[in-house]
C-alpha cells in the first residue's frame, strides 16, 4: 500500500512547511560554530517524491510570495528542480541542500517500508551526508552525537534543529519525541524545533507544552487544515520570530527566563 504522503507532495500543506523550514534550515546553519549542526527529521518521507500537480505547485506559491515574497528561499529550491524536470524535493532533502557546506550530521527515521528502502537508495546515489536512518524515530534516542578529536565541545555549542512531522499529531507522540530531541540540548544550546499537525476539525492547534530547555510554542501559522509551530531554546526565540514574522506566522509573547550570574 502507498505511503498516504504521497498524496500530499507539493500542496498547500508542503508550501507552508517547507517555506518556513528552509528559512529556519538557513538560520541554524550559522550556528554551526564550534559544533556540527545535528537536524533530525522522525518521519523523513523520501528526499525526492513524483511530482503531483506542478500547476497547481506554481499557482500556490506564487499567491504565497505576493503576500511574503520571503518564500523565495523555498520557492528558488524547488523551482530550480521543476525547471531541470528533476523530482520534488522533501523536508529532508530541502534541509540537507541548504546545511550541505557545514559542518554537520543528519538522522532520519521512516515508519514506512517502501519508502524507507526508496529514502536509502536515493541517500546512496547522492554525494551527501546522512549518518542514520531508522525505523522508529524512537529510535533516535540511540544516536550518539559527534564528539572525540574533531569536535571538543561543550553541551551548549551544541546546535540542534528538528522537525516533527507525523500527518496527524498525537501529544503522547510529541512527549516522547521532543524529550529525545531536547535531550540532545542542554539550557544555553542553539535549538529550533518544528512540528506538523494535519486536523480539519480544529482552526487552530492547541499545542503541546514544549520538552525542557525549549520555550513556546513561540510562533504559528494554521490555515485550513494546516498547523504548524515551531519551539526553540532561549538562544533562538527572538532570531526564529524574526524569522517566521517574514512568512506571516503568528508571534507570541515570551517570557525567557535569563541564566543566573
Amino acid at each position: 500500500m502507498a505511503n498516504k504522503q504521497m498524496e500530499n507532495v507539493g500542496n498547500l500543506g508542503d508550501i507552508l512547511k517547507h517555506g518556513a523550514l528552509v528559512r529556519l534550515a538557513k538560520l541554524m546553519s550559522t550556528k554551526a560554530i564550534k559544533a556540527p549542526l545535528l537536524y533530525f527529521d522522525t518521519h523523513a518521507f523520501m528526499l525526492n517524491a513524483p511530482w503531483n500537480n506542478k500547476l497547481k505547485w506554481k499557482q500556490a506559491v506564487n499567491r504565497e510570495l505576493a503576500e511574503h515574497p520571503y518564500y523565495k528561499d523555498y520557492v528558488r529550491l524547488e523551482a530550480d528542480r521543476l525547471d531541470e524536470e528533476e523530482a520534488y524535493r522533501c523536508s529532508a532533502g530541502l534541509v540537507i541542500d541548504v546545511i550541505n557546506d557545514i559542518p554537520h550530521r543528519v538522522y532520519l527515521a521512516e515508519k514506512d517500508d517502501e519508502s524507507r528502502q526508496k529514502l536509502q537508495e536515493q541517500v546512496r546515489s547522492e554525494p551527501i551526508r546522512c549518518d542514520a536512518i531508522v525505523d522508529e524515530a524512537s529510535k533516535l534516542a540511540d544516536i550518539v552525537p559527534p564528539g572525540g578529536d574533531d569536535y571538543e565541545y561543550e553541551k551548549n555549542d551544541v546546535a540542534v534543529f528538528a522537525l516533527i512531522d507525523p500527518f496527524e499529531l498525537e501529544h503522547a507522540e510529541w512527549a516522547e519525541l521532543s524529550s529525545i530531541i531536547s535531550g540532545f540540548t542542554a539550557e544555553d544550546s542553539y535549538g529550533v524545533i518544528q512540528v506538523f499537525d494535519f486536523d480539519v476539525d480544529a482552526d487552530e492547534t492547541q499545542w503541546p507544552e514544549p520538552p525542557e530547555n525549549f520555550y513556546g510554542p513561540v510562533a504559528t501559522l494554521d490555515r485550513g487544515p494546516y498547523h504548524n509551530a515551531v519551539y526553540a531554546t532561549r538562544r533562538m526565540v527572538g532570531q526564529v520570530q524574526e524569522a517566521l514574522d517574514l512568512l506571516g506566522w503568528k508571534l507570541y509573547d515570551i517570557e525567557v527566563q535569563e541564566p543566573e550570574d
